[in-house]
């Protein structure tokens, strides 16, 4: 029996692992861990999950895009989606009342409900199968898994920021690149070129130079900052920006009621050398 225990929570791992890329913080419910497998290894995997989704109109399983999701990773996808605004409000009621799914969002560890929940056994503990998955396992996540651990173990799969150019990062057309035989960049220089030449050479072949290479906002943008230095392009403000920045900081903090005090010398400018080129 507890084989077979298991190798369900093992195969329900597998599947959620594919529905949790992309999210910040999931926990798995052990309450809906032995409905969610099946005698037959070849039916879909029903997860049943809700997390945050920052879009005005919420798709469901009519969108052709969750019907591809579903069908590579051989699953039956109940989302319920939270809006940022009310999801704190939303996830502590369903905490308070124990009616969970399968998969849920939180946006910490520290809710006092849901780690007297943890202590009571309510979530599946995942440390046992992190290390099956080499993506998940590799040196770099090794600090993410150890400081998300709960009692020593890990109940939640944690959304991976990097040291360097934040969670963001971009989104090339791979269809885009292959007719016009680039390769994916791994330099400044040669994203530059991919986008130059998406933008020159009508990789949609409609005849017509009217291709958008790139869209982002400003806060997505990230990346690029850290690809060239690791503080996120700061070292370029000017000293009396820099401290203006500082101060108005250490005042919200003393606002808030932390004790922590910041005393930034702010008579050094702030100097670096030429920016490194990460490749």
């Amino acid at each position: 029996m507890k084989r077979q225990a298991e190798q369900r929570a093992r195969q329900w791992f597998i599947k959620t692992l594919a529905v949790a890329v992309g999210t910040s913080l999931l926990l798995s419910a052990c309450s809906g861990g032995g409905k969610s497998g099946s005698a037959d290894s070849s039916a879909p995997t029903k997860i049943q999950m809700q997390t945050l989704n920052y879009a005005t109109e919420f798709i469901d399983n009519t969108n052709p895009i969750w019907k591809e999701f579903e069908k590579r990773t051989n699953t039956q996808l109940d989302i319920t989606w939270l809006s940022p605004t009310t999801s704190e409000e939303k996830i502590n009621v369903m905490l308070a009342s124990g009616d969970l799914p399968e998969v849920t969002f939180v946006e910490s560890l520290l809710n006092p409900q849901l780690q007297k929940m943890i202590g009571q056994g309510v979530f599946w503990d995942l440390t046992p199968f992190i290390k099956d998955y080499p993506n998940l396992s590799q040196p770099a996540l090794a600090e993410m898994w150890t400081d998300s651990k709960v009692d020593g173990k890990n109940y939640s799969i944690p959304r991976y920021y990097p040291s360097y150019g934040g969670g963001a990062f971009p989104i090339l057309r791979k269809d885009w690149m292959d007719k016009l035989g680039l390769q994916t960049p791994t330099t400044m220089d040669q994203f530059f070129d991919v986008l130059k030449a998406f933008k020159e050479k009508d990789p949609n072949g409609n005849g017509q130079a009217d291709e958008i290479p790139y869209a982002a906002n400003s806060d997505t943008m990230g990346f690029v900052y850290g690809v060239f230095n690791g503080v996120q392009g700061a070292w370029k403000l000017k000293a009396t920006s820099w401290c203006r920045r500082l101060r108005k900081t250490r005042r919200g903090m003393r606002s808030s009621g932390s004790k922590k005090r910041m005393t930034p010398d702010c008579s050094r400018k702030i100097s670096r050398s030429t920016p490194r080129r990460s490749t």
